[in-house]
């Protein structure tokens, strides 16, 4: 009987220290839930903070300006742009790694800010690419470019490959500069083609197409976007585009593959914050980020400058950073690249 009484009593005893237990857990989960919630439904109460690692007027600070009015007006607080100049967009990204993870500092990151960073930098970076900073969604691309001065006999890709066979010491190639998508593009196309072609780094697109169509260099690769205008007024001859689509607007110029195969490297930029942001701070900017990307009037801006849109997700950002580090860095090592 005495053996009965104690099985009761610890059967009552199990009883309550569960009902505890769950009780314990139910109000840990809906304070988490408040948390949660509150972060999502105060968020953000002041102006976010935009950080571009470019000059004012350049190709990423135009597209940052694009954007300003109606991420503003979603947020319903003011997007500030603040250009923070240096390191191919590393600077802008230290400043981002080090502010507050609280929603409220943003910054627009390239692959010199983050796949290819520790390669371009080593240990002079100031902050790891791979964890102190948090997608919040890509923002978009632009595909690179083959491009001759008009008055070149370079009239396509053909021409190259005949000329760079023929010229003694082959030929040079412009870039914007060493350790840009422009550079990794050159190197891939030459080791995987196997022709005598020189990269000539410079600083930025405006002295590369300077020389270009100062007969300086025979050939250059740059964003479309910055090709564009100077296409337009018949100053340049378009090759050939990297990447894995024709661009719509551009369908004479095709696509620059190596033994059936793109050369899929293009200038994307994606949008990040420091690491330990909320979640729910992080899906409520890519909510917005992915509603103004969806916007038929920044669709159409983007588009006449060939600049292609593409939301996401952030962990789609990740997935996509992580494979791209792992094949630029295999470009870097197959044409032996040193940037330090």
């Amino acid at each position: 009987m005495a053996v009965s009484q104690q099985n009761t009593g610890a059967q009552a005893f199990s009883r309550r220290r569960r009902s505890l237990v769950t009780g314990c857990a139910f109000m840990a989960l809906a304070g988490s839930m408040r948390g949660r919630l509150a972060w999502g439904q105060d968020f953000p109460n002041r102006p976010v903070k935009l950080l571009v690692g470019f000059s004012a007027g350049g190709g990423l600070d135009m597209i940052a300006r694009e954007m300003q009015p109606e991420l503003s007006r979603l947020l319903g607080q003011p997007v500030v742009i603040e250009n923070k100049a240096g390191a191919g967009g590393a600077l802008a990204a230290t400043v981002a790694a080090r502010s507050a993870p609280d929603g409220y500092t943003l910054v627009m990151t390239v692959p010199g800010s983050t796949s290819i960073a520790r390669l371009l930098h080593g240990d002079k970076l100031q902050y790891q690419p791979d964890s102190d900073l948090v997608p919040v969604g890509m923002i978009g691309y632009t595909p690179l470019v083959f491009l001759s001065a008009a008055d070149s006999p370079i009239k396509s890709m053909e021409d190259v490959e005949r000329l760079a066979k023929s010229s003694p010491g082959g030929l040079n190639v412009a870039s914007p500069g060493a350790g840009t998508p422009a550079h990794f593009a050159i190197e891939l196309y030459r080791t995987e083609s196997g022709l005598p072609l020189t990269h000539v780094p410079f600083g930025g697109s405006g002295q590369a197409i300077s020389a270009l169509v100062g007969g300086h260099v025979p050939l250059m690769v740059t964003t479309i976007t910055s090709a564009m205008a100077l296409a337009s007024s018949g100053r340049v001859t378009l090759l050939a585009l990297t990447g894995r689509q024709p661009l719509e607007e551009l369908p004479d110029v095709p696509l620059l593959t190596i033994k059936g195969e793109p050369v899929d490297i293009v200038g994307w930029t994606a949008l990040h914050v420091p690491r330990g942001t909320p979640a729910p701070v992080i899906e409520r900017l890519n909510h917005d980020l992915n509603e103004v990307l969806a916007m038929s009037a920044f669709r159409r801006r983007m588009q006449s400058t060939q600049f292609v849109v593409t939301p996401s997700t952030s962990q789609d950002v990740s997935r996509f950073i992580a494979k791209e580090k792992v094949r630029l860095e295999e470009v870097a090592s197959k044409a032996h690249l040193q940037f330090q």
